[in-house]
């Protein structure tokens, strides 16, 4: 559950499973992620996200020790320019009340993953894979990545109706970009249609990247490394195999699998 309260703050709520206890036993609670002017906070309540009211909300935010979320800005990244709601959107560090404690850097390491691929994209762009302008910096560190703001995700657009036609074109434009991003020695690793935008000219984009490696990495965080045991490393069978596969599944096209089936019932039929 997420909301936005009138003075521009952000608060975010997810339950979570606490990690096991001496006795294997799980547990769960509220995740409370917020940003209030700019800075993150955190808390961890024993409620349901509909049982938490506002005073209880508020008692439970402790800063983020930054080192935690922000990565340190290198000198061969690019700095935003300046924000322009119109074509920029923010995207700030997501995370949990354990990402947050003292040591843990494990989301700071996912946005320098992020930063270091849009880095490669920028240099190679491609009209499938999302627009990077680069990033936001305070005090040195990396507060948030400016990216290109798009007027649909694929969500929305498919939610709205979507023909055959347009849904085949979203899947052609998908695997267009996967292709290129592979041909830069990078999988995407979670492929899947809530990470697909659609442009001003009804393209299909490819965004969210902080799962995006190099070939043979180990994988940080994405769908696939929970949906295929064997696939713990960044691969391109990540997103041609599993990737592809769930987006035929959601959108109203042929998929490969019965293209195939349908092109072997044809071959049995003429060699018999």
């Amino acid at each position: 559950m997420d909301y936005e309260s009138g003075n521009g703050s952000q608060f975010s709520f997810r339950t979570v499973e606490s990690p096991p206890d001496e006795h294997g036993r799980v547990s769960e609670y509220t995740s409370v992620s917020a940003y209030v002017d700019n800075v993150a906070y955190t808390g961890k309540l024993d409620q349901h996200p509909d049982e938490v009211d506002e005073g209880e909300l508020l008692n439970s935010l402790e800063p983020v020790p930054v080192e935690c979320i922000h990565p340190l800005f290198q000198q061969e990244f690019t700095k935003a320019p300046p924000y322009d709601p119109e074509v920029h959107y923010l995207k700030s560090p997501s995370f949990t009340y354990d990402d947050c404690q003292p040591g843990k850097t494990f989301v700071a390491e996912c946005v320098l993953n992020e930063v270091k691929a849009l880095e490669l994209i920028r240099k190679h762009p491609h009209p499938n894979l999302v627009k990077y302008y680069g990033c936001v910096v305070r005090d040195g560190r990396i507060t948030a990545l400016c990216l290109h703001r798009y007027p649909d995700t694929m969500v929305d657009y498919a939610y709205c109706g979507i023909s055959g036609a347009r849904a085949s074109m979203f899947a052609y434009n998908i695997e267009n970009g996967i292709h290129h991003l592979h041909s830069l020695g990078l999988a995407h690793n979670d492929i899947n249609e809530s990470n697909i935008c659609v442009d001003e000219h009804e393209q299909a984009v490819i965004v969210d990247f902080d799962s995006c490696l190099p070939f043979g990495e180990p994988l940080m965080k994405g769908t696939s490394a929970c949906a295929d045991l064997d696939a713990w490393v960044s691969s391109k069978e990540n997103d041609l195999d599993y990737g592809l596969t769930t987006i035929e599944e959601f959108l109203p096209v042929e998929t490969r699998k019965q293209k195939a089936d349908a092109e072997a019932e044809m071959a049995d039929e003429l060699s018999s």
